[in-house]
Parts: structure tokens; C-alpha cells; sequence
């Protein structure tokens, strides 16, 4: 499939919700590469934007439910693998938000 044609766009997954919340939460200036951790059965969201050459790592707050800051993720998804984390993609990363939301509720 090639993306930008209607058979690219069918073949990808649906976002479960376009709450206003979960869109402001994977909305980010600069690169943004997000995982979780292979072992976290709480799902656990972490990110990490590089923006003007600057690193900036946070984790997703399920308390107060924004970015805040976080240890130092690898620079590398794979060092990142090799310390048990598995890259998202921004879908995935809003759906987990989505899930954090809809458990609040």
C-alpha cells in the first residue's frame, strides 16, 4: 500500500477517540518518539521531543494527566529496546491516553 492513496488510508487503524484531552496530550513541538515499558501492565507513557537540538524526556501523569518531566531516555530506539522500552507510534501512544482517560471516568 501506498500511503497517501485511498488504500493507504483504509489500511490504517482507527484512533479510538478525538477527545479534545487526547489530542492536546499527543499534540508536541519538535521530534517526538514515545514508548512504553515491555514489563508495565499500567502502561506507562513516556516521550521524548527533541526540539532546537534539545532533549526534553517526560512521562504522562495519570494523576494529573499532562507531560511532566522524566529520567533521561536512550537516544536510540535501539538502545531503548535494549532497556526493556518499546517505541509507539503517535496512534498508539493516543489510544493509551485514551485508555488512562476512559479508567478516570
Amino acid at each position: 500500500m501506498r500511503p497517501g492513496t485511498l488504500q493507504g488510508h483504509l489500511g490504517t487503524p482507527a484512533l479510538r477517540s478525538l477527545d479534545s484531552a487526547v489530542l492536546d496530550a499527543v499534540d508536541g513541538k519538535g521530534r517526538i518518539t514515545y514508548y512504553t515499558a515491555a514489563t508495565d501492565s499500567e502502561g506507562t507513557l513516556l516521550r521524548q521531543r527533541v526540539l532546537q537540538g534539545e532533549q526534553h524526556n517526560e512521562a504522562f501523569s495519570r494523576d494529573g494527566l499532562r507531560w511532566e518531566c522524566a529520567v533521561p531516555l536512550p537516544s536510540s530506539a535501539e538502545n531503548a529496546s535494549a532497556l526493556g522500552f518499546v517505541w509507539l507510534d503517535e496512534m498508539e501512544a493516543a489510544n493509551l491516553i485514551a485508555e488512562t482517560l476512559a479508567s478516570r471516568s
